[in-house]
């Protein structure tokens, strides 16, 4: 059964938002790290609602089973990372090495993923291709899915602006 794709409101937003945290949290970090760490983190979880949100309306999508690997694999890396220092992780440690590659082949992977199942659901859904450059994916992912997220969401309302005049 083919369902129409609808972006909803509070996903739409723009990507200047997610920039502007990602500048925040920078500024931030020598002198207020909490605030620092609240904003990194909004950013972290919003690359999980992003896919979340495709698996929501697209039940084949696998991406955000990627992305999770690639954080749980990030997470055991930060707690190796805890115990034997970080001077360790790339020189020494065949552990550290390890979970870096595989953290960093999830997170490539999730993002080919989640561009390439998009890219599906949008034209079973809508019926058009939805450019998408995986390069600009995986180079600025959130920020770039978003702006992707922004368009339909404006061709959503611009459409529904036409349906009803």
């Amino acid at each position: 059964m083919e369902r129409r794709l609808t972006v909803p409101d509070w996903l739409g937003f723009s990507w200047w938002w997610l920039l502007a945290a990602t500048v925040l949290s920078s500024l931030f970090r020598p002198h207020l790290a909490p605030l620092s760490y609240l904003l990194s983190g909004s950013l972290f979880l919003w690359s999980l609602v992003q896919p979340a949100w495709l698996r929501s309306v697209y039940p084949v999508s696998r991406a955000v089973y990627w992305y999770l690997a690639a954080y749980s694999v990030i997470a055991l890396l930060n707690i190796f990372d805890f115990f034997h220092g970080p001077a360790v992780l790339l020189a020494d440690s065949w552990i550290g090495t390890t979970l870096m590659l595989a953290g960093a082949s999830c997170y490539i992977a999730g993002t080919c993923y989640f561009a390439g199942e998009w890219r599906q659901f949008v034209h079973d859904s809508q019926g058009y291709e939805l450019p998408m450059s995986y390069l600009w994916a995986m180079f600025f992912s959130v920020y770039y899915f978003q702006y992707k997220l922004h368009d339909l969401r404006e061709d959503q309302r611009i459409r529904a602006e036409r349906m009803s005049s």
